[in-house]
């Protein structure tokens, strides 16, 4: 991903001499979300385990981790770093972010930070993660009806470098991520509900004010006649025009966004379901495995 610690020209060297190694060396650092799509992308077997490289994952916790996925047949198990060997400032924040992730995804993970992680290659795949999502893969994966564990991994003190991470810098991009990612759970296939409600929330203001306003003019009418009436009744008049003109904004822009999710879905041939298998004594040739692709 573009480091400059030497480690692009080992990888390379090393693929050149084993068949069983592929290096995919990106032009710069496009970032940890990036570089993981990339790999997704790019790699073979039925399992993909994706890991740092600062060396505090430890990578004889894989064949373990392999074997828990394997066992309690899930799509993804997740590295736990329980007793994190990183400084406080580091982990008191992760843990507090970590704890609202859980709260607001409803993935019963505690640490969706670590990156060392078992991924079937069928799941991995159809993931496609942009922006800075790489800390809620779990979440998009339940999403797509992935079933998803963690187990305990091994976490060693950082011995050389330095983490590129500001734990109270990221904390506002957490938050919109997370609120980005609670929206697409909830109104990607259906955003004119979202858009509806607050279209519906807008008029409720408006028809409110219109009655304050109402109320106001007939109140004043008598004493200071219409112009000293609707004078008085200005604001909410004015508080009626808007709300109005929001709620037709908001429904407006609901129509235009389901319009675009139906063109994404049909665009990418997407369904918005995911099968997990299909049976039938006669149709033995064609069971797909739970994300559509098949075996």
């Amino acid at each position: 991903d573009g480091s400059s610690d030497g480690s692009s020209q080992l990888l390379q060297a090393m693929a050149a001499e084993r068949q069983d190694l592929t290096a995919v060396i990106l032009r710069r650092n496009f970032g940890q979300t990036a570089a993981l799509a990339a790999g997704f992308e790019n790699a073979a077997g039925e399992l993909i385990v994706t890991m740092d490289a600062d060396l505090q994952n430890d990578p004889s916790d894989i064949p373990m981790m392999v074997s828990r996925l394997e066992k309690e047949g899930v799509d993804v198990m997740c590295g736990w770093r329980r007793r994190r060997q990183d400084p406080g400032l580091r982990t008191l924040p992760s843990r507090a972010a970590n704890a609202l992730i859980r709260k607001v995804t409803q993935v019963n993970i505690h640490d969706t930070g670590c990156t060392l992680k078992v991924w079937k290659a069928s799941l991995a795949k159809i993931l496609k993660p942009i922006g800075e999502t790489h800390r809620f893969l779990p979440a998009i994966a339940a999403m797509e009806g992935a079933t998803i564990s963690e187990v305990e991994v091994t976490h060693h003190p950082r011995a050389h470098g330095s983490s590129h991470y500001s734990s109270l810098g990221r904390v506002p991009r957490v938050l919109l991520d997370l609120l980005t990612l609670t929206l697409l759970k909830n109104f990607r296939d259906r955003p004119m509900h979202l858009f509806g409600g607050l279209a519906g929330a807008s008029m409720v203001v408006a028809a409110a004010a219109a009655v304050a306003a109402l109320g106001t003019v007939f109140q004043w009418l008598p004493w200071v006649g219409i112009s000293g009436a609707m004078s008085q009744a200005a604001g909410a008049l004015v508080l009626t025009l808007e709300m109005t003109v929001a709620a037709l904004h908001f429904f407006g822009l609901g129509l235009i966004a389901d319009l675009q999710a139906r063109t994404f879905f049909e665009a990418r041939r997407s369904p918005v379901y995911r099968i997990r298998n299909i049976v039938s004594s006669n149709r033995t040739s064609r069971i797909k495995d739970r994300f559509g692709k098949r075996f």
